[in-house]
Order: C-alpha cells, then structure tokens, then sequence
C-alpha cells in the first residue's frame, strides 16, 4: 500500500475537519486524537488551491526552511564544507526524498526541530527563549514522537545552562501550542497522549498486532 500513512489518517483527518468546518474527535479515523499541526497546514493548503492533488505543496515550504536553516548554520558556525556535507546526507538520502512527497508528519516534525533548535543555540533573551519554545511545541504538536524528542532537548538545556527560569520559559511555549491538544485526547479517550497511556483494548491489540506483523518489525 502506498502512502497508508497519509490515507488512512492524515488525509482522512483533513477532509473529515473540512467537510465540519471544525476540528472534531473522529473515533474511525486512526489516531484521530493526536496532535495535529501538520494536518491543519495540509488542511489550509487544501482550501487555498481547492485540489488535494497538490496538497504536497506544502512540503516545499518546509524544504525551503530547512535549506535556509542550513545555510544559517554555515554562516554561523563558519564550517561550509561540513554542512553542506550534512545537507547532502539528509537530502540526498532516498528515505528523506520518499517522505518528502508524502502528506506525512515527519518533515514538518524534522523542520520544526531544527528551527526550533537554531533558535535555541543562540537564545539569550526571554523573547527568543519564548520563540524557541514556540517552534519546539509545533514539533511536539506535529507528531507524539516530536514531543518526547522535544523533551530530551529541554532536559538537555536544563543540564547545560543550569536555569529553571530558562526551562520553564521554554516549558511553558512548548505547552501553550501543544495543551488544546492535549485536552482534546484526554477529553475524547482518557489519554492526553493517545494511543499511549490507554488502557484500551483496541489500543493493545494494535500494539501486539503491529509487534508482530508491523512495519519495521525487523
């Protein structure tokens, strides 16, 4: 099956929301309950051109970003050889350029990150903190794993900086773009996090058929 992702929820999610003109819980659509932000760019793309045949534009917007974050790293960590060298591997990788024409998540979690991060290397005031933590909650809202990776950079800052004024400006960001989500999954499956921390059987059912049967199982 080609695309599953984008068809069995992404797309699904984004006709569902169009056709409600809101952003409603849909139990029969597969993770309906997580955060959503890539799903609501596609949605928006999708009003703007009225066609769901170039939805994908959207993606050029994040590979634009992304090369601009590239060259903002050269510039400023004077290593031009080495990043183009890094923007070769992910570029050229055939991973990245199967994705890249995909309605999935992951290169918008990818461009979220790394803005996120540029911006926090270089953050000394409060309001670039606050910008910072803005980008990383839009990657914790464009996919569960995006959080948890969101996560491990803010223990990370904590460690090196030594602030809890610091984190809890970053915290804070991360959780004003991601807490109407949150709420949402709670409200709908008794989980802010869901499928995670979900009792469900139909949830544990899933995990130990994909255990068994899934993508990756090797």
């Amino acid at each position: 099956i080609l695309e599953y992702d984008s068809t069995m929820y992404h797309m699904a999610s984004a006709r569902y929301y169009m056709e409600q003109q809101k952003v409603p819980y849909h139990e029969g659509i597969r993770f309906n309950a997580q955060p959503h932000m890539p799903v609501m760019l596609y949605m928006r793309q999708w009003w703007l051109t009225g066609d769901a045949n170039i939805i994908k534009l959207v993606n050029l917007e994040y590979l634009a970003i992304l090369l601009g974050l590239f060259s903002w790293m050269a510039r400023r960590y004077r290593i031009p050889l080495g990043i183009l060298a890094a923007a070769s591997l992910v570029f050229g990788s055939p991973i990245f350029g199967y994705i890249a024409r995909q309605e999935y998540a992951d290169l918008a979690l990818t461009t979220w990150l790394t803005a996120g991060l540029c911006l926090l290397l270089r953050a000394r005031s409060s309001n670039t903190l606050i910008a910072a933590g803005l980008l990383l909650g839009c990657a914790g809202a464009s996919k569960l794993q995006g959080l948890l990776v969101v996560a491990c950079f803010l223990s990370a800052d904590l460690l090196i900086h030594r602030k809890i004024k610091r984190s809890l400006i970053l915290g804070s960001a991360v959780t004003a773009v991601g807490i109407a989500w949150w709420f949402r999954g709670w409200r709908f499956t008794g989980s802010p996090f869901y499928p995670f921390l979900s009792d469900s059987p139909d949830v544990k059912a899933l995990f130990q058929v994909n255990a068994g049967y899934g993508v990756g199982r090797d």
